[in-house]
């Protein structure tokens, strides 16, 4: 199969290959390859339809093309004039002996955190004790709430503690799963009372995000603790759970839809099946829609006349969203 080469230019930090068509001897109408000038990019390609990602902040009004076509092939629109992106743009290779081909470019923006930008320093946790109430990467902000008086938070946190063996309110900061997503070293993570905000500065439809336990929810629900019971109780049929629900919230400030997930389930007779999320999970969030912020909140079994007892820790990766473009 022919290749089509996103290539690497000055100032462009990433080039990927995209399939197309096998190319005839004879036929040389060909877009070879393809960037914009000093943007990172990423894509995918689907016959003749090709959807170039670019960061959030990009100005898509103004993009460089650039590229390769057949030889002794011309293109129209030429590559290293500006255009505007906002909607799809058809790019035409024709040969010297007049065939043509024609190629659509969608640029779509993207939001992303990995977490891997973010300094940390030798504690290895950022908890909002700076006052700061948010941490930001691309269109997300990440809210957070940081008491001076009792020296605690609540809302989002990042991390890259990995202790899986030590229980207790003093490794609140650790990922159970012994990693970030993808054997990275940090990530997110949330302690809540009540819900949680991440908000987005511009219309989103989010495409995923990573979850699972930390480690202090999951050996309180693995061993029981002063506060919460180990789950399953003594017998290990105890139909225990707990919930992650995720909503989205419109401009309108309407609920768009609600996504829940068990981090841990031991509802089934077969206790064979009863599980605590130990590795990371993907979770489509294309169901909330386009959406302006998502509410994160937990639910569990094990409730006291204070509310819930297992403690309501959970960390994330790897959030993905296409933001709308105006």
């Amino acid at each position: 199969m022919k290749k089509l080469k996103f290539i690497l230019v000055v100032l462009i930090a990433v080039s990927f290959l995209f399939q197309s068509c096998e190319k005839a001897e004879s036929d040389f109408n060909y877009l070879e390859s393809f960037s914009f000038k000093d943007v990172k990019i990423h894509g995918v390609m689907a016959g003749n339809l090709i959807e170039v990602y670019v960061p959030y902040g990009t100005d898509y009004k103004n993009l460089i093309p650039l590229g390769e076509v057949s030889e002794s092939a011309t293109i129209s629109p030429e590559f290293g004039v500006a255009q505007d992106f906002t909607e799809d743009v058809i790019f035409t290779v024709t040969a010297e002996d007049g065939t043509v081909n024609k190629y659509t470019i969608r640029v779509l923006v993207e939001t992303y955190c990995d977490f891997e930008s973010f300094t940390l320093g030798e504690i290895g946790y950022w908890n909002g004790s700076d006052l700061s109430g948010e941490y930001v990467s691309g269109n997300l902000r990440f809210k957070n709430s940081y008491s001076v008086t009792y020296n605690s938070w609540s809302g989002f946190a990042y991390s890259n503690l990995k202790n899986i063996t030590t229980a207790g309110f003093s490794n609140q900061y650790s990922v159970y799963a012994g990693s970030g997503a993808n054997n990275s070293a940090k990530f997110g993570l949330a302690c809540l009372f009540g819900k949680a905000e991440i908000t987005l500065e511009k219309p989103t439809t989010m495409q995923e995000i990573y979850i699972t336990n930390s480690t202090y929810a999951a050996l309180s629900m693995k061993l029981g603790d002063n506060y919460a019971k180990k789950f399953g109780g003594q017998a290990g049929t105890d139909p225990d759970w707990f919930m992650l629900s995720i909503e989205g919230i419109d401009k309108n400030n309407q609920v768009t839809d609600t996504i829940s997930v068990y981090l841990a389930d031991f509802r089934s007779t077969d206790s064979s099946k009863d599980y605590i999320l130990s590795t990371w999970g993907k979770l489509d969030l294309t169901k909330l829609g386009e959406i302006n912020k998502m509410n994160f909140w937990l639910t569990s079994s094990d409730n006291g006349d204070w509310g819930m007892n297992t403690p309501a820790y959970f960390c994330i990766d790897n959030l993905f969203g296409i933001v709308t473009k105006e």
